[in-house]
Order: C-alpha cells, then structure tokens, then sequence
C-alpha cells in the first residue's frame, strides 16, 4: 500500500539563526512520513534542523506565519532551506566572484525547460553545487565528487545535499578535483555518476517542539517567533 504524503514549502519567514547536525544512533525515536513517533531510528539516526527567529514583519494581507503555526502544530512536512549558517561553504571561497543571479541554474540553457531567462535578463535561479564522480549506493558513508571548476573549498563541518536530504562532511580528502566525503548521515538513496550535489541544501523534515515556535502578534503588525527543533523526515 502506497501513502501520499504532502511536503510543503518553506514560506517566506526568514531564520536568523540555524544549525544542521546529525543525532547518530544514540537517538531512539524518529518520525514516520505520516508524523508517528517510532523507537527504530533510521541507519546513522536521524538529522536535525535547529532554527531560531527575529521579528517577522506580518502585513494585514499575509497570513503566511498564522498558516505555518497551525501547519507546524499539525505536525506537517516541511521543506526547510538551509540558508543562514556558517556550515554553508561560501561562493569567494569556491571561486565565485560574480553576481550569481546571473549564472543561473545547470538546466537553464538552450534546448532545455526553461529555455530562457526571465524578461529582465536574469536566469531563473542558481543552484551551487558539483556532480557526483562514482556510483555510491544507498546507506553508504562515502560519495565521491567531482570539483570541476570550482575551488576545492569543501571542508569537514560543511553541510551538502541531494535532493531534500542534507549531509555533513564528516570527512574529506582530494586527489585533484576529486572529493572522497564521509558523510553523516548515511546515504538516503543511490547516487549515479552524475548525480547532482547541492551545497545549497533543504530538508524534509517536521517539527518536534512546536509550542516553541509560536509568538504573538503586537503592534505594527511585527511577531516575535520562538525557535524550532525540525527532524529529518523520511517519506
């Protein structure tokens, strides 16, 4: 029996604060794709998001943060964004001078969809990351990767990804422009040659304290949002 399980989208609140880390096999509980709590956690244990928030400016028409408290309450799933973290590596450091609005994302070139960029002359979004070198199967430890271009920047304490499963380098030894990385947690799934690797990441996950997530509202229509505890969701 299949279960259709639905992933939202991060709104438009933004974090001040995150840390990504991985709970290794010490931690006993995890959810399921439906939200249930179970006391077998994944192999490596299960992946943390910890978020905390500013004030939010709330305008009378946007009911986005009054729609992600009761969405968080309800135990959905979200897909999280990593975005403000020093766990990130940086564009200078991997050799990216320009405006990266401009690169564009790998797929937004001729032939393909979307073919062009938008009226302004800007590509449609930029994606960082680099390509996998050797086939590495799920619930391995170690991926190779290929550099290419870029400088070899990548460093243990770095946060990558594949597609809404972000990892930590544990590890990581070059040979050129090939990455050999120890990853935490295991692999989620099989990686072709080929396969894309982010090193902007996002993540499947729900949160698992999210009375501490809600604020109220004051004057000026701003909110105070707490912080947020966020664990890998498996779906």
């Amino acid at each position: 029996m299949s279960v259709s399980v639905k992933v939202y989208d991060w709104p438009n609140v933004i974090p001040s604060k995150q840390l990504f880390f991985s709970g290794g096999q010490a931690f006993e509980g995890g959810f399921t794709s439906g939200g249930a709590k179970i006391l077998t956690p994944e192999p490596g244990g299960r992946s943390f998001l910890s978020v905390e928030f500013g004030y939010q400016k709330h305008g009378s028409t946007d009911t986005s943060i009054s729609w992600l408290c009761s969405k968080i309450a309800n135990g959905s799933i979200f897909r999280v964004p990593i975005v403000k973290t020093p766990q990130l590596v940086s564009l200078p450091d991997l050799g990216i001078t320009g405006a990266p609005e401009l690169a564009g994302v790998p797929w937004a070139a001729e032939g393909l969809i979307p073919a062009h960029p938008w009226d302004n002359g800007q590509n449609w979004a930029y994606e960082v990351g680099a390509l996998a070198a050797s086939i590495a199967l799920e619930g391995a430890v170690t991926l190779t990767l290929d550099m290419g271009d870029l400088e070899p920047a990548l460093r243990h304490g770095h946060v990558i990804g594949h597609g809404d499963v972000p990892y930590l380098v544990d590890d990581i030894e070059y040979d050129g422009q090939i990455a050999t990385i120890t990853v935490d947690p295991p692999l989620r799934a099989d990686l072709s040659a080929g396969s894309y690797i982010t090193f902007r990441p996002t993540m499947l996950c729900v949160a698992d304290n999210p009375e501490n997530f809600r604020g109220l509202y004051e004057p000026a229509d701003l909110i105070k949002l707490g912080s947020a505890r966020f664990i890998e969701a498996i779906v």
